[in-house]
């Protein structure tokens, strides 16, 4: 994953708090000196933590491995079928958006499934991981829980595979 800077014009210990509980890795207060940001993104971008990390941190204690194709829950591997995996990367790579139920179809089944399997797949996945972890939009699509609050608005800039979080009040 990569490293998150919240860029804030709230200068209270509050604010800088709340950013960092919801999984920032820095924070840079408005007005922003330009060499600062430079330096930090430089900083972030060379940690090799983030480089070398392929671990997602879900909701309710789960993560996922990309390296393993692994869930775990609280470090305890959750078993899944090779479609429920693929299921989870989907929602995954798509992190944030709905996906709508033909793409997911396209990428487990390559479009050839009954629209029931899908339904199947989601009550199975549901049945080991809870309710919270999958989130359903009636005629939208899937998307999947994150620890990251709903609030926050996130803009990414892929040249420098950098994440800004714009912390709203």
């Amino acid at each position: 994953m990569s490293p998150i800077i919240a860029l804030s014009p709230f200068h209270q210990i509050k604010n800088i708090e709340k950013c960092f509980i919801l999984g920032c890795n820095d924070y840079l207060k408005k007005p922003v000196i330009m060499d600062e940001l430079i330096i930090k993104l430089n900083f972030w971008l060379n940690f090799k933590t983030f480089q070398d990390s392929l671990t997602i941190h879900l909701k309710d204690g789960f993560t996922y491995d990309l390296k393993r194709h692994e869930l775990m829950k609280y470090e305890i591997p959750v078993s899944l079928t090779m479609k429920e995996k693929l299921f989870i990367e989907i929602l995954l790579k798509n992190q944030g958006w709905f996906v709508s139920a033909p793409t997911i179809t396209q990428y487990i089944w390559d479009g050839y499934a009954d629209p029931n399997q899908l339904r199947v797949l989601v009550y199975k996945l549901r049945q080991k991981t809870g309710k919270g972890l999958i989130i359903s939009m009636r005629g939208i699509g899937y998307k999947i829980a994150t620890r990251t609050a709903q609030k926050n608005i996130w803009r990414a800039d892929r040249r420098r595979r950098s994440a800004v979080c714009l912390a709203t009040k």
